[in-house]
């Protein structure tokens, strides 16, 4: 697992809102991306990991994956979403990829490694790379 720390790189328009911003990309994922049911316990588990409040359950959805070059009504991916008091995260996989993207946003510290340990816990990927974005 590969963590990069980078510091907002424009003007801090609000100093005093602490925004922590994580962009987690995962491939080799071997488990459960395409189960819904899957999602929904791993962002349910995030919350509690990184110690946030949720506002609601996690939403799923299966979705069709788009492509450049042309669709195939068959590749479906899931998309999920949490509403946090924090803030929230995003969430979408591509399973016959083994690649899963996941967006944190934050007003409140958090530490991005977490993350990282969860989705190898959860989807046993291969490769878990983080790019940590912080205002302050």
């Amino acid at each position: 697992m590969k963590v990069v720390n980078l510091h907002y790189p424009h003007k801090d328009l609000v100093p005093s809102i602490v925004r922590q911003r994580c962009i987690v990309e995962a491939a080799g994922c071997k488990q459960d991306i395409d189960d819904m049911n899957s999602i929904h316990h791993f962002l349910e588990h995030l919350c509690l990991v990184l110690n946030m409040v949720p506002m609601s359950a996690p939403m799923v959805l299966r979705v069709p994956i788009l492509r450049q070059h042309g669709n195939n009504p068959d590749d479906y991916g899931v998309s999920a979403v949490q509403i946090w008091m924090e803030s929230g995260v995003t969430m979408h996989t591509w399973p016959e990829l083994g690649f899963i993207d996941i967006n944190v946003e934050t007003c409140k510290p958090f530490n991005p490694a977490k993350i990282g340990e969860l989705v190898n816990a959860f989807f046993d990927a291969t490769d878990v790379q983080i790019t940590n974005i912080q205002t302050s």
